[in-house]
């Protein structure tokens, strides 16, 4: 008998955003610091979740499946492929300061291109939202480091969505910050209230 499949990708976004947290908290130090796998500084570590980041945004989003693979297909030819896949970035990670390691950890991690909505008033609200397949997947709350933020007041944003907003008004009531190409299309955005 099979096990249901249980959907824990929710419980990965608070952990990535604490991690963000505390890598954007360490001293120069810190990143040089010992770890429990002895050979792995702390620097190591974040270059491993970037480039398991990496490879797992080009399979899944890019269908990307890299020419290498285990030589042989033993339990050994796979730990070896992985070891060397692992120490092969390391390597290549020595290049790198701790903030374009910790900005990448951000970028291709869950919800590589977040946007944060910001409304003010009384119907105020935060709320992320992630490209999902060819959808997007909205969460209460923001994030560190979002691509791009959309901010306005709950007047706008309630006449913005009914259509009763013009986009040259639009464009002058709402705020929009970073990847303006992600941010722009939400100015499009409608609703139907039922």
């Amino acid at each position: 008998m099979s096990l249901p499949i249980t959907d824990t990708r929710s419980q990965f976004r608070p952990l990535c955003n604490e991690i963000v947290a505390l890598l954007r908290a360490l001293r120069a130090d810190d990143w040089e610091r010992q770890t429990l796998a002895r050979q792995w500084h702390v620097r190591h570590v974040v270059a491993h979740l970037c480039d398991t980041a990496l490879r797992r945004l080009s399979f899944h989003r890019d269908r990307y499946r890299p020419p290498s693979a285990p030589h042989g297909t033993s339990e050994r030819d796979l730990t070896i492929f992985v070891n060397d896949l692992n120490a092969t970035w390391i390597h290549v990670a020595e290049r790198f300061s701790p903030r374009v390691l910790t900005d990448w950890y951000v970028t291709p991690s869950p919800g590589d291109a977040t946007l944060i909505i910001e409304v003010t008033g009384p119907a105020s609200g935060l709320w992320t939202l992630r490209p999902v397949g060819q959808g997007w997947d909205i969460d209460e709350g923001g994030t560190p480091a979002p691509a791009a933020t959309i901010s306005m007041a709950d007047e706008t944003a309630w006449r913005l969505l009914f259509n009763a907003l013009a986009p040259d008004e639009a464009r002058s009531q709402i705020a929009l910050r970073g990847d303006m190409d992600l941010a722009r299309p939400f100015l499009n955005a409608r609703a139907v209230i039922v």
